[in-house]
């Protein structure tokens, strides 16, 4: 397959030389050259472009089977917003003369806006305080609208990123599906249509404008928080001993380790099936508290203080407390984690910096 990595940086240099040791023909797109060589020895051949100046990618080569979207973004709301959102529509207008096998769009389970402990799977509402998190449901929502308006992809019932009074009005299996997706066609520039549309007589359902949609082979997966070689967020603050606990550390985390984020895209290329959404997270969210104290526990470190939760910061700043559930994934895509939980995968990082002579505050450090 000749393979689109957009965003080739942290996940997607190890995805690339992955799929180019399982024989695939890689590209990678950068913003700039400065990753070059980075790129080349890992057997992936270089593409300079910036997804949020489709000028730049219009110059560049557009035939690939599979195609993963990776790209992050940093910043504010307005930020995601021309990254994700039009950054996503600025790439299947450039794709739209040769639409992929298949799309793979790492989101975030960031869209779980749940704050009570609760256990959240792929169907459970989308509805988060952070704008930058709306922005990304809105993203999902625009790629599932298009693989969607392919009658072939709702054989089964597809899983929502709606909210529950949309959910029920955009149902694949509804009364109203046909609506929905002749009403989304038709806010689409005239690139995605060509994307969606095919000639009559392809077997496609007719909406009510008369078009026969093809829908954009899309895949979901919500990615929880990476970690891995000099990743980290609550790691790296905890050897820093800038970490703190939240009240009582009761708050969830939910992790995966890169490696097993380059496993489920993967899984998702080969195995995922168009307009679905899975939970890349891996098998045990842990709370602050406990997280904690098997680190202190493993470099011989006292536990970080604790301080009063701020009800009102946690909310401007979109702080969730929820567990993500990833038994869809395993299920369907078949991925098996390299690292099932946070112990197995932290202490083969720190045993990696321990090596290196890079645990600051352990013993003999």
């Amino acid at each position: 397959m000749r393979v689109l990595i957009v965003g080739c940086g942290y996940v997607g240099v190890p995805l690339g030389s992955e799929l180019v040791r399982l024989g695939h023909e890689v590209f990678g797109l950068r913003r700039n050259a400065s990753a070059e060589g980075e790129l080349k020895a890992a057997g992936i051949q270089p593409l300079i472009g910036d997804v949020t100046r489709p000028e730049t990618l219009a110059k560049l080569p557009c035939d690939f089977d599979w195609v993963v979207n990776c790209v992050a973004a940093g910043g504010g709301p307005e930020n995601y917003r021309e990254v994700y959102l039009q950054g996503t529509r600025n790439l299947i207008d450039w794709l739209a003369p040769n639409p992929p096998k298949k799309f793979v769009y790492t989101s975030s389970t960031s869209v779980y806006g749940q704050n009570d402990g609760s256990q959240v799977k792929e169907s459970s509402p989308t509805e988060p305080l952070a704008e930058t998190s709306r922005i990304l449901v809105e993203t999902e929502n625009f790629l599932l609208a298009a693989a969607r308006s392919n009658p072939k992809n709702a054989l089964f019932p597809l899983t929502p990123a709606l909210s529950p009074g949309e959910r029920e009005k955009r149902s694949p299996l509804s009364g109203e599906a046909t609506t929905a997706i002749s009403s989304k066609a038709g806010g689409l520039s005239e690139s995605e249509q060509r994307l969606f549309l095919l000639p009559k007589g392809e077997g496609q359902d007719e909406g009510k404008d008369g078009a026969h949609l093809s829908g954009l082979p899309a895949v979901i997966l919500r990615v929880a928080g990476i970690y891995g070689p000099n990743r980290g967020h609550w790691f790296k603050q905890f050897l820093q001993d800038t970490a703190y606990m939240e009240g009582d550390g009761s708050r969830f985390l939910n992790m995966i380790h890169r490696d097993d984020v380059v496993g489920c895209i993967i899984a998702a290329l080969k195995n995922g099936r168009a307009g679905e959404i899975y939970n890349a997270v891996d098998d045990e969210p842990v709370s602050q508290l406990h997280f904690f104290q098997w680190l202190a526990q493993a470099v011989d470190k006292p536990l970080p203080p604790s301080v009063p939760e701020n009800p009102d910061a946690s909310r401007k700043r979109g702080v969730t407390n929820k567990r993500a559930l990833n038994r869809k994934l395993k299920m369907e895509l078949g991925h098996q984690f390299k690292h099932p939980n946070f112990r197995i995968g932290y202490s083969a990082e720190l045993l990696r910096l321990d090596r290196a002579g890079g645990l600051p505050g352990a013993p003999g450090a």
